[in-house]
């Protein structure tokens, strides 16, 4: 078992060495997006392409073991230094293995010309610093805020708890979030309270992409509308080959159902509108008074709002 584990060892530190010291790749893609936002879709059909190396939220404290319950809110300003992002980020951004194995990024750069792929969620509101430090092509999902916050709700996040962690980031209030700061006291109940969160990250995701225009914004919804058509502009837009593969991953992910909340395989037109089956019209009302309260450039209109279909 020693020998073995000595083995395993050796061989990851020279596959980092390997890694670190042969940067043959292209300019590495970034998704981010609230949770429940797309992001898993998206990230999956990206990296249907070939040559590509998908990493998939290496910021997940319950997938690397790594932060707590404020790593979901998480802000770091541009520059500064933050152990936990960076030990995420440095290694996915190299190409280093994370969460398949010691030769997972090894075989997958063997070539040049490949392609990494980040997905992730609980950096969102970091969305500057990871765009500053690793200069990645980012790409940011938004969803309308009902059917996130009905998630929240569903999957028991404690609602009090993570109003609490968001109102203990001081910068962040600093930067972005100090004239609606009596706005997320204020919010009691559970969907006053996740539709003020959403709202405030995405206040911080507004700020950031007014400030970095070459980023780009995909509505969850456009996607689903018109799936095929919007990944491909996609694909083009990221210069990634669309092929029969691609395709036909499109096809399957979104015109067939597989259950179970994480599944990444639904009928894509049925979820736009899924959340107005469930959801009464004064709940609807009392998320989009909160979304407004942020001055925020999404869900402006009214039919957004109407749970008629």
């Amino acid at each position: 078992m020693k020998k073995q584990r000595l083995i395993t060892n050796i061989s990851y530190y020279l596959t980092s060495w390997f890694l670190n010291h042969w940067q043959v790749g292209k300019r590495p893609i970034l998704i981010l997006g609230h949770g429940r936002s797309g992001t898993s879709w998206v990230g999956k059909t990206l990296s249907t392409a070939n040559r590509a190396i998908y990493y998939y939220e290496p910021c997940n404290p319950e997938i690397t073991g790594k932060g707590n319950m404020d790593t979901w809110f998480r802000y770091t300003r541009p520059g500064e230094q933050d152990d936990l992002l960076e030990n995420a980020f440095d290694n996915v951004f190299k190409g280093l293995p994370f969460g398949g194995g010691w030769y997972r990024g090894f075989w997958a750069r063997a070539l040049p010309n490949y392609q990494i792929i980040v997905k992730d969620v609980a950096s969102l509101m970091s969305i500057e610093w990871v765009f500053k430090r690793y200069n990645p092509k980012l790409l940011v999902i938004v969803r309308h805020p009902c059917p996130t916050i009905l998630s929240e709700i569903n999957k028991e996040t404690p609602a009090e708890l993570s109003r609490d962690t968001l109102l203990h980031q001081s910068s962040l209030f600093q930067d972005h979030l100090e004239p609606y700061r009596s706005v997320i006291e204020q919010a009691k109940t559970p969907i006053e309270i996740f539709a003020a969160i959403w709202a405030a990250r995405h206040r911080v995701v507004a700020d950031a992409l007014s400030r970095n225009p070459e980023c780009l914004l995909v509505f969850y919804e456009d996607l689903c509308l018109d799936p095929i058509s919007k990944f491909k502009e996609l694909f083009e837009h990221f210069e990634l080959p669309w092929t029969r593969r691609v395709e036909n991953h499109v096809l399957q992910s979104s015109t067939n159902n597989i259950p179970g909340r994480y599944s990444k395989v639904r009928i894509s037109t049925q979820q736009i509108n899924k959340w107005k089956q469930t959801m009464k019209q004064s709940e609807v009302e009392v998320v989009r008074h909160y979304v407004q309260l942020f001055n925020l450039p999404f869900y402006q209109s009214d039919q957004f709002w109407s749970l008629e279909t």
